[in-house]
């Protein structure tokens, strides 16, 4: 699973800071932008979608989410529901 790296960038539209940021990157790492640079329920549903729901295609296996809220809202819960995947 590929490093997940989160910027802080005001505003939601992709900007030219945030393409020229991302190509100093190996295509490897997962490079994201949000207002407070803090992993939050959007970042999470985000990584889901694009990293996670690709590796368990792989083979089932462990799932730990910490106890912060955004792990266990409705919204991510049901996501990871959706692609039979379990976690704890």
């Amino acid at each position: 699973m590929k490093p997940h790296i989160i910027f802080r960038e005001k505003g939601s539209k992709t900007t030219h800071i945030q393409h020229q940021e991302k190509t100093q990157y190996d295509s490897r790492v997962y490079v994201s932008f949000n207002d407070t640079a803090y992993c939050n329920e959007a970042t999470t549903l985000s990584w889901i979608n694009h990293d996670l729901i690709a590796a368990f295609q792989q083979g089932p296996g462990p799932l730990a989410l910490g106890v912060v809220s955004f792990h266990t809202s409705p919204e991510v819960k049901a996501l990871l529901k959706s692609h039979d995947i379990t976690y704890s």
